[in-house]
C-alpha cells in the first residue's frame, strides 16, 4: 500500500493539475462506457469527494461537445477529458457544455465530481461529435414542423443539408410545460452559425454541405417533447402563391411550430398590404414579410392588417403561423398592392350612390378615383342592411389618408393622383350591403345653382345614401339664411361648406322653422342628405340674405298693412330701412287664406336675431342697433301655404 502512495504524486505530475490526473487513475471509480449521440449517461456521487468515471473512443480532429448537468442534489458538477496514455487533454469545467478538440486516437477518460469535493447528486453526462454527428434524424425544408423528445441533460440531434448563401428560418416550440427547449446550429466543421436563444433566428448558411442543429433545455435538466420546423426563406418550399385583389386565402395551422408560407410578385416602391387573421379562437395568427433574398422586409406582427413597403422587385414570401407556436386553428389572408391596387371599381364624384355589397367573410372592397392635392372630399358609405360598412382612403403613395368608423367623413388630400377606397364590414366576418358616394368639396360635381332670393326649390332625395348638392354664391360678409322645409320619412342633414371645402355650418333635423344663419364669403356648397342615410323622401330649400332682402320689400312703421300670397316653404322678406336703437316696433301677422300658420323672426342689420320666431298675432320687439332690419315670414309647417296681412307701427 506505501508502494502505491509514493507513485501516485510521480502519476499526478504527469499531466498537471493534479487534480484532474486523479479522475483518470483505474481503480478510483468504476469506468462506464459512453458513445457519441447516445441518451445520456446518468450517474451518482453519493459521498463527498465522490466521482464518477466514463470513457469514449476518439479519432483524430474529432471536435466533441460535452454537456454535464446537475438532475437532483446540491451537486456542481465538473468535468474534464483526459487523453489515452495521460497528459493534458481538455481542462475540467463546470459550465454546462463545452467543447474539446480530439488530437490523437483512441480511449479518452472523463471523470466527474463536485467542484469543490463536498457536495452530493445525481447527473447526466452526454458528448456528441460536431464533425459528424452521430444518431441525428433528417430535417428537410417545409411549412410543417417534427415533433421530437428530449431526456434531462440530452441534445436531441437534427441534419440538414444547406447551400451558401442560404437563409434558414429555424422554430423549436416547448409541447411540455417542463421543458423550455433553445438550439445551436452547426456547420459541417462543428462551427456556430446561429446564436442559441434567438426567438426565430434568420441563419445565414456560411457553407454547403450538411448542418446540424442541437436542441436542449435551456436548464438543462428539463425534460419533454418539443416541436421542430425548418425553412429556406430565400426559395421556400411548400408554399402557396397569392395575388393581389385576390379574396382571401384559408390557410390551416395544423401542427405546433407550423409556419405556412406564402409568395407574391412585387416591384420596388410597391406598399404591400396584409391582411391574416384568425377565423378560429385560441389561434392568434402572426405574419411576417420576407425580401426575395430571404432578408426581412418588415418585422413580425400580430395584427390584423399591416403594410409594408417593398425595397426590390422580385417575389416576397408571407410567413404565417401561431403567435405561441403552440395553438392551431383556420385563418385567412390577403394581399392587396396599395399603391397600384387591382381588381378596383372606377368611382366619380358625385351626388348619387352607387350600391355595393360585401357578400363573404372577410371581403375587402376596392374603388378608384382621381384626386388632387388640397382636395377635400366627403365620403359616403351607408350602411342598408347587414354589418356596418367601414371605409379608408389610401394615397397614390399606398399611405392611408382617412380612417373612420362613421358612415360620413371628410378626407383632406396631399397628393395628386389616384387614390383608393376600402370597404370592409366592421366585424370582418359578417356581410354588408352598402351604398358609396364621393364628393370633392372645393369644387363639387353635379351641384343645382341657386341665389339668394330665388324661387322655392321642391324636389326630393330618392336614394338611401343620396347627397343633394347645391351652390351658393355669398359675397364677402354676406350672411345667408337657409330656409329648408322637409316632407315624407327625411330626417334631415344640412352641411355647409366654404370654397376650400371645409365645413362652414352643419344643421340637423328638426332644423329652425325659419332657418338657420351661415355666414358666407364665396362660393358655397350645400349638402342636403337624410340623417341616417336610409331614408328617403321630399324637401324644400330656399335661401335669403339675412342682412338684406334683395327682392326690395320694404316695409316701414305706419304704412299701411301689406298683403302677401306665401308657398309651401317660401320665406318672405321684408327690409324695415334705417331704423335708430331702441325703437319700440308692434308687428300684426293676420292670415287671410288657406292653412297658413305665419311665422316670424326680426333681424338685426348685420343678420343675428333680434326677435322671434314667433307665432303670435302681435309681438313688439325693441332695436338695440341702428341701421336696416329685417323681418322673415314664412310657415310654421310643411305643406302650408296661403295668405297673410302684415302691419307695423
Amino acid at each position: 500500500m506505501k508502494r502505491i502512495l509514493l507513485v501516485l504524486p510521480l502519476v499526478l505530475l504527469c499531466w498537471a493539475p493534479a487534480a484532474h490526473a486523479q479522475q483518470t487513475l483505474p481503480g478510483l471509480c468504476a469506468i462506464r462506457g459512453i458513445a457519441y449521440g447516445t441518451t445520456p449517461a446518468t450517474g451518482s456521487i453519493s459521498v463527498a469527494g465522490g466521482q464518477g468515471c466514463h470513457r469514449f473512443t476518439g479519432a483524430a480532429g474529432d471536435i466533441v461537445r460535452v454537456r454535464l448537468i446537475r438532475t437532483s442534489g446540491t451537486l456542481d458538477p465538473t468535468v474534464g477529458i483526459a487523453p489515452p496514455g495521460g497528459g493534458t487533454g481538455c481542462t475540467a469545467t463546470t459550465d454546462d457544455e463545452f467543447r474539446c478538440a480530439i488530437r490523437i486516437a483512441g480511449q479518452y477518460t472523463m471523470v466527474v465530481r463536485d467542484a469543490a469535493g463536498t457536495a452530493t447528486g445525481t447527473y447526466a453526462l452526454s458528448i456528441q461529435r460536431l464533425n459528424d454527428p452521430v444518431g441525428c434524424a433528417t430535417l428537410s425544408y417545409s411549412t410543417g414542423s417534427t415533433a421530437g423528445a428530449l431526456l434531462a441533460g440530452e441534445a436531441g440531434c437534427w441534419r440538414f443539408t444547406g447551400t451558401r448563401p442560404d437563409r434558414v428560418r429555424i422554430r423549436v416550440v416547448a409541447r411540455s410545460s417542463a421543458l423550455a427547449p433553445q438550439f445551436v446550429v452547426e456547420d459541417q466543421r462543428g462551427r456556430g452559425t446561429c446564436p442559441p436563444d434567438a426567438a426565430n433566428p434568420t441563419c445565414w448558411l456560411r457553407r454547403t454541405g450538411t448542418h446540424t442543429i442541437f436542441v436542449t433545455d435551456a436548464a438543462g435538466s428539463g425534460a419533454g417533447d418539443y416541436a421542430l420546423a425548418l425553412q429556406r426563406l430565400n426559395d421556400p418550399v411548400g408554399c402557396t402563391t397569392l395575388a393581389f385583389g385576390a379574396a382571401p386565402s384559408v390557410g390551416t395551422v395544423a401542427s405546433d411550430g407550423e409556419t405556412d408560407c406564402y409568395r407574391v410578385a412585387a416591384a420596388a416602391g410597391d406598399r404591400v398590404h396584409v391582411r391574416l387573421e384568425s377565423m378560429s379562437a385560441g389561434l392568434s395568427p402572426a405574419g411576417e414579410v420576407l425580401n426575395p433574398d430571404g432578408t426581412r422586409a418588415c418585422p413580425p406582427t400580430t395584427a390584423d392588417e399591416s403594410s409594408c413597403l417593398l425595397s426590390a422587385s422580385g417575389t416576397y414570401t408571407i410567413l404565417a403561423g401561431d403567435a405561441a407556436g403552440t395553438n392551431d386553428g383556420d385563418y385567412s389572408i390577403a394581399v392587396q398592392r396599395l399603391n397600384r391596387p387591382v381588381g378596383c371599381t372606377p368611382l366619380a364624384f358625385a351626388t348619387l350612390p352607387t350600391p355595393a355589397a360585401i357578400g363573404a367573410a372577410r371581403e375587402v372592397d376596392c374603388f378608384r378615383f382621381d384626386g388632387a392635392a388640397g382636395d377635400r372630399v366627403r365620403v359616403s358609405a351607408v350602411t342598408l342592411a347587414g354589418d356596418a360598412a367601414v371605409a379608408e382612403v389610401v394615397g397614390p403613395d399606398g399611405a392611408t389618408r382617412c380612417r373612420t368608423f362613421g358612415p360620413r367623413f371628410t378626407c383632406a388630400l396631399d397628393r395628386t393622383g389616384v387614390h383608393t377606397l376600402f370597404v370592409v364590414s366592421d366585424s370582418r366576418v359578417q356581410t354588408s350591403t352598402y351604398s358609396v358616394l364621393i364628393q370633392r368639396l372645393n369644387d363639387p360635381v353635379g351641384c343645382r345653382s341657386i341665389a339668394f332670393g330665388s324661387p322655392t326649390i321642391q324636389t326630393s332625395v330618392t336614394w338611401a345614401g343620396e347627397t343633394d348638392c347645391y351652390r351658393l354664391d355669398g359675397g364677402a360678409g354676406a350672411g345667408a339664411v337657409a330656409r329648408l322645409v322637409f316632407t315624407g320619412s327625411l330626417r334631415q342633414h344640412v352641411v355647409v361648406m366654404g370654397p376650400d371645402g371645409a365645413q362652414r355650418c352643419e344643421a340637423r333635423y328638426p332644423l329652425p322653422v325659419l332657418g338657420f344663419n351661415c355666414t358666407f364669403a364665396g362660393p358655397h356648397t350645400i349638402l342636403v342628405e337624410d340623417d341616417s342615410g336610409l331614408l328617403s323622401g321630399g324637401y324644400t330649400i330656399a335661401t335669403q340674405k339675412a342682412n338684406y332682402c334683395g327682392r326690395g320689400d320694404s316695409l316701414y312703421p305706419g304704412d299701411r298693412a301689406q298683403r302677401r300670397s306665401i308657398s309651401t316653404g317660401d320665406v318672405d322678406c321684408w327690409d324695415f330701412g334705417g331704423l335708430d336703437a331702441g325703437r319700440r316696433l308692434e308687428v300684426r301677422l293676420t292670415r287671410r287664406s288657406g292653412a297658413l300658420d305665419p311665422v316670424a323672426e326680426l333681424l338685426r342689420p348685420d343678420g343675428t336675431r333680434l326677435c322671434g320666431p314667433t307665432t303670435a298675432d302681435e309681438f313688439v320687439c325693441t332695436t338695440d342697433t341702428t341701421g336696416g332690419n329685417h323681418l322673415l315670414v314664412g310657415g310654421t309647417a310643411a305643406g302650408t301655404s296661403g295668405t297673410y296681412e302684415i302691419e307695423v307701427s
